[in-house]
């Protein structure tokens, strides 16, 4: 009867903390071991608080989490169960999130674009806007203007002349899986002495001088590329022997093998920065030329590129070229003088055979080998200035003959001098 009377009294103690407006900790808690949430486990924890049950697990029976067991969580739990969630598992809650529920996404707010690079009429520019939330910054290109020439055929922006073009029909125009035109002489023996490559055909860029485009033409005397071409093909001006002039745009990457061979009559050519790789042959025989500059941008220049020009007499050669090649300027007794640059590893098979006029040659200490023949024949040899060691010079290997002919001339180390016959 106690026991009935006590139990009576506890629920109107938990009606009363029901409605006190107490949050629930703590919502799910099976605590008599039925797997389930509900009435049982109300009475079994009020029995717990009153002293009749005790197993030793006091702690899973703190239910509102205060580190104590007593009515407060008898009243926590009957809260829970007035909820009308009854029979719900201790299980851990494994719902999916909602998609929908993930945090609204950052928006930038980007400001004004600053200019980095200005376009101009064959160049891209460059933008860049900051964004005022996170400091991400934008980059964009501002696409090149393009020529704006006036009556005169001065364009208004660069000053550059408009060259008039020579007409479409002297050439054949082949199209590129890059959607760009090839271009060649339609019939050599009626090509115009001077030649002004077209932009463009049909509306699309004209991007490579072909395969023999112009060999043997006999009749051409100078050639004008626009910036746009981009390559100039193997034989592309073979034995044209009249060609005195080439201006070669500031777009081509590459000369082709014997590109230019034998174009006994050409002086001069500037060959531009853009320009990465000279073929074999390319300029092999071209015995009116007088001097060369080969820009830093050139890292592979091919066998033979400049051999039998024996009218060159001042090379320049770029500082990213890491190999001469055999042959190279074999033969170009007009040369008197040169320096290697820092970074060549390697002096070809018969590089400067037979340069009787050479004088004096700068080799640095990256060099590790001398190919056979490298140096012979050159009778006027008096100077080779060496970067590094009298040591580091014999470490070199010395290929067979490399210096037969040459003149009687003396090493000049860093530390000292040694004789042709102590090199």
């Amino acid at each position: 009867m106690k026991k009935t009377v006590s139990l009576v009294l506890a629920v109107s103690m938990l009606a009363s903390l029901i409605f006190t407006g107490g949050v629930l900790s703590f919502l799910k808690r099976d605590v008599n071991g039925d797997e389930e949430t509900n009435n049982k486990d109300v009475v079994y924890l009020f029995r717990y608080v009153s002293g009749s049950e005790k197993d030793g697990y006091e702690s899973a029976y703190d239910i509102n989490g205060d580190g104590f067991v007593d009515n407060k969580d008898v009243a926590e739990l009957f809260r829970f169960l007035s909820s009308g969630e009854q029979g719900v598992s201790e299980e851990p809650d494994e719902t999916v999130p909602d998609e929908t529920d993930e945090p609204e996404k950052h928006v930038h707010s980007f400001g004004e674009w600053n200019i980095i690079k200005e376009a101009s009429c064959t160049e891209d520019g460059e933008k860049q806007r900051t964004c005022a939330v996170c400091g991400e910054t934008e980059t964009d290109t501002i696409p090149a203007e393009g020529h704006d020439y006036g009556e005169d055929n001065i364009c208004k922006r660069c000053g550059k002349e408009k060259l008039i073009e020579t007409p479409d029909e002297y050439f054949t125009f082949t199209l590129l899986e890059d959607d760009t035109y090839e271009i060649k002489a339609k019939d050599i023996s009626n090509t115009p002495e001077n030649v002004v490559i077209p932009e463009e055909h049909d509306g699309r860029a004209v991007t490579s001088i072909g395969f023999n485009a112009f060999a043997g033409c006999l009749g051409l005397e100078s050639v004008t590329m626009p910036d746009c071409v981009a390559s100039i093909c193997s034989g592309a001006f073979f034995s044209c022997r009249n060609l005195k002039s080439v201006t070669i745009c500031n777009g081509v990457t590459s000369i082709g093998d014997r590109a230019f061979f034998k174009c006994v009559s050409l002086e001069s050519v500037t060959i531009p920065d853009s320009v990465t790789s000279i073929g074999e042959d390319a300029f092999s025989g071209c015995s009116g030329l007088k001097s060369v500059v080969i820009p830093d941008g050139v890292t592979s220049m091919g066998k033979c590129a400049f051999s039998e020009c024996c009218g060159l007499k001042d090379v320049t050669i770029g500082n990213n070229v890491t190999e001469i090649d055999e042959c190279a300027f074999n033969y170009c007794t007009g040369i008197t003088g040169v320096t290697i640059p820092a970074g060549v590893t390697s002096i070809g098979l018969d590089a400067f055979g037979g340069c009787s006029g050479l004088e004096s040659v700068t080799i640095p200490d990256s060099v590790t080998s001398i190919g056979a023949l490298a140096f012979c024949g050159c009778g006027n040899l008096t100077n080779i200035i060496y970067t590094g060691t009298k040591a580091c010079w014999k470490s070199i290997s010395k290929g067979e003959k490399w210096n037969s002919s040459a003149g009687d001339y003396t090493v000049y180390c860093t530390d000292g001098d040694l004789t042709k016959e102590e090199s």
